[in-house]
């Protein structure tokens, strides 16, 4: 079989791939054009009907929650905030913003999850220079970059970090 009759039944077969889970999660029920919203710095004002008014009235919307968001001060939980959300707008596609590609020493003070820093040292998944040094992008979030590529040794369980 000639390489570009392969390549039109793989392109055919992934789109109808894609078309079938576009359907199943729900994305068919949006016209075009779409509206998205993303909102990943103010979580402290989720809990406010004003402010959950507005985030509902998009067909999308990001949002940036974080294990102990708002501590003490959170009105509600992130579930609480999701549930409103999609009493107000019921079509509304809800995600999580979530950084993959680095992560805080176990030391840093706001670290909430020390277990993924002693993962990532025990299995050496840092993104490292030619000196091995530890990279990153810039210092401001006092975050490391990680190696999300093939080239890492998987761990016991055959897994990467992305895994």
């Amino acid at each position: 079989m000639p390489n570009n009759i392969l390549a039109v039944i793989l392109t055919a077969a992934v789109t109808a791939v894609d078309m079938t889970c576009v359907g199943a999660a729900g994305f068919d029920q949006h016209g075009y054009p779409r509206i998205m919203g993303m909102n990943i710095a103010r979580p402290a004002y989720y809990g406010t009907t004003e402010y959950q008014s507005a985030l509902s009235k998009p067909d999308i919307v990001i949002l940036g929650f974080w294990e102990g968001w708002g501590n003490s001060k959170k009105p509600m939980s992130e579930r609480d905030v999701v549930r409103r959300l999609k009493e107000m707008n019921s079509k509304l596609l809800v995600g999580q913003y979530t950084i993959l590609n680095e992560w805080k020493d176990i030391d840093e003070p706001s670290n909430t999850r020390p277990e993924v820093s002693r993962k990532l040292d025990g299995e050496n998944w840092w993104l490292r220079d030619e000196n091995g040094r530890r990279v990153r992008w810039t210092d401001k979030y006092r975050a490391w970059d990680i190696n999300m590529t093939t080239w890492t040794r998987p761990d016991r369980d055959g897994d990467r970090y992305p895994e």
